[in-house]
């Protein structure tokens, strides 16, 4: 009635790991519960209905795979589903009359956001591919535009992440291409630029 797997794939090399989720998939769509343990988010998102984070001993947080990776509550979650844009900070100016647009403070710097929460304590959340980088001041509709200096820039699976210290690090992730046009590399002067729209908040 209920299939209980405890890391099941760790062991398996690509193409069998590929075969076994395959597997997985087949039993699941024949309406076998399954209770999978697994370190590995990219399994958790191919595989899983609904996905439980634990955090020392007790669960964090329950939901379906696209609001979890997407809108985390909580910082240890964010974390754990490889969001490496996380920062704590404050609401100091909320819209008026129907405005969603605020303020978010950081270590001094300020980020315009979307939301309706009140004034107050808080996190914003940032993706690595909302971040727009330049090497001249960019003439888009974002609204929030840093200058900053590489300090990594290091392949990873969807691309090229670059982190830059604007204040507090930030991670973007770009191509390839996008690397070599720009020609981007530790020391080098920036701008990352973010949309409002793309900072998503988190209250308390």
């Amino acid at each position: 009635e209920c299939l209980f797997l405890d890391e099941p794939l760790s062991s398996l090399d690509t193409s069998a790991r590929a075969g076994m989720r395959a597997l997985l998939r087949r039993l699941n769509r024949k309406k076998i519960t399954m209770v999978h343990v697994t370190h590995d988010y990219e399994e958790a998102i191919s595989l899983a209905t609904r996905i439980g984070v634990m955090e020392n001993g007790g669960i964090a947080e329950v939901d379906v795979p696209r609001r979890i990776f997407q809108h985390p509550k909580s910082e240890f979650v964010a974390r754990f589903v490889g969001l490496r844009n996380f920062f704590a900070g404050k609401i100091v100016r909320s819209g008026q009359d129907g405005d969603r647009s605020a303020e978010f403070i950081c270590n001094g710097l300020r980020f315009l956001i979307l939301t309706d929460a009140r004034d107050g304590n808080g996190s914003v959340i940032i993706r690595s591919e909302d971040v727009t980088v330049s090497t001249e001041l960019p003439s888009t509709s974002a609204r929030n535009v840093f200058e900053g200096t590489i300090t990594d820039i290091f392949p990873v699976r969807l691309g090229i992440e670059v982190i830059i210290d604007i204040g507090v690090e930030i991670a973007a992730l770009i191509t390839q291409g996008s690397t070599d046009r720009l020609g981007l590399r530790c020391g080098r002067k920036v701008f990352a630029s973010i949309k409002a729209g793309a900072v998503k908040y988190l209250e308390g």
